[in-house]
């Protein structure tokens, strides 16, 4: 997955579609939003933290959040989520005059629209589209044989009961 980064996608107070020629020039704000949104600390585990070897998983995080920002917003999903990443970047990366809201429903856009850009040559490869869902039952017939029933009860049961005992020794 690729690195989310400012000189990518411009995070501006006033978005522009072109990519920004400077490197990173906001990397630092964003880097602190995520030790804000994330509440990281000097105890926090070092892996994660700004320099640790982990920290890129922290930058996809981040944007897959602001990528379906828009989404769970008009769904009323995970609303104090929502509003903990408006705390965070109202604390960390813009000014008290920004419109926090509708930038990071901009920058979800633009997010969104890379990811499905760099990920093409899996999503349209021939046949992909033909792929068969996951049949939620399996088994078409509505009147199952109760011996089976039955049976696939007690091999799940055997199995459960295996593996608790695994975990407890």
């Amino acid at each position: 997955m690729a690195r989310f980064r400012a000189s990518d996608y411009n995070p501006s107070p006033n978005p522009n579609p072109s990519p920004n020629p400077n490197p990173n020039p906001n990397q630092a704000r964003l880097e602190a939003v995520i030790d804000e949104l994330f509440a990281f600390h000097d105890a926090s585990p070092p892996m994660l933290l700004q320099g640790g070897h982990m920290r890129r998983m922290m930058h996809c995080i981040l944007a897959t959040m602001i990528m379906y920002y828009e989404e769970r917003f008009i769904a009323h999903e995970m609303d104090s989520v929502l509003a903990s990443m408006r705390d965070a970047f109202a604390a960390k990366y813009f000014t008290s005059s920004d419109d926090i809201h509708a930038t990071l429903k901009e920058w979800g856009r633009r997010i969104k629209k890379r990811f499905d850009t760099d990920n093409l040559h899996l999503t349209t490869r021939k046949g992909h589209g033909e792929l068969a869902q996951v049949n939620p039952n399996p088994n078409p017939n509505p009147n199952p044989n109760p011996n089976q029933v039955v049976e696939t009860l007690k091999s799940l049961h055997e199995m459960n009961a295996q593996q608790h005992t695994l975990l407890v020794s």
